[in-house]
């Protein structure tokens, strides 16, 4: 699936200063892509890696409607928080001022304890099971786009997970709990993902 994904975002136009109907660039995106596929297969734990999830957690965004009024303006910043040790703040701190259409990206680095209602997007890695339920229930039927890096679930109650098996990464949305948040997903980014309809 990882290079599926790449295909993807290389199509897609990455992350850049427009809407994704008129985004011609991808050049960030492949840098970061580019990084991963040499190093990734060293060491899971790299930035390099982070980074490549970086790239599609954005690009979630990008192929994602939000529901009417989450944003109290067409500019209001889109509020990405993160919930990771200092290799996943890292990777995502590169990304602050990037933007989605009109909205700039905005990263907080927050500890899984802080409320989550603020957020639109919540990237959460290194959490364990307890943890990461916990922060799901939180966000359930939010306009809170959850995105997780948990490996080896079979079922989840987050809207996206990430996971790597033999160094591709697959991309997994539970599409009832997306739906059940108000959020629209473009067809684009479900046919390159493993999309679950029936919630656990």
């Amino acid at each position: 699936m990882m290079i599926v994904i790449s295909k993807f975002i290389r199509k897609s136009g990455g992350v850049n200063n427009q809407t994704p109907s008129n985004s011609r660039s991808f050049a960030f995106v492949a840098l970061l892509w580019t990084g991963v596929l040499s190093c990734a297969s060293v060491n899971a734990e790299t930035l390099e890696e982070f980074a490549v999830k970086t790239a599609v957690t954005l690009n979630l965004a990008i192929f994602t409607e939000w529901p009417e009024h989450t944003f109290k303006s067409e500019d209001e910043d889109l509020r990405l928080c993160v919930i990771g040790d200092n290799i996943v703040q890292q990777a995502f701190e590169q990304l602050s001022d990037k933007k989605i259409g009109a909205h700039s990206v905005v990263i907080f680095n927050i500890n899984r304890n802080r409320n989550i209602d603020d957020c639109h997007i919540v990237f959460i890695s290194g959490q364990d099971r307890l943890q990461l339920a916990q922060l799901h229930a939180a966000a359930l039927g939010k306009p809170i786009l959850t995105v997780d890096d948990t490996e080896g679930l079979t079922s989840f109650n987050g809207i996206v997970n990430l996971q790597k098996n033999n160094d591709k990464l697959t991309l997994n949305i539970n599409l009832d709990l997306a739906r059940q948040a108000g959020f629209i997903m473009s067809a684009r980014l479900l046919k390159v993902a493993n999309v679950i309809t029936d919630n656990p």
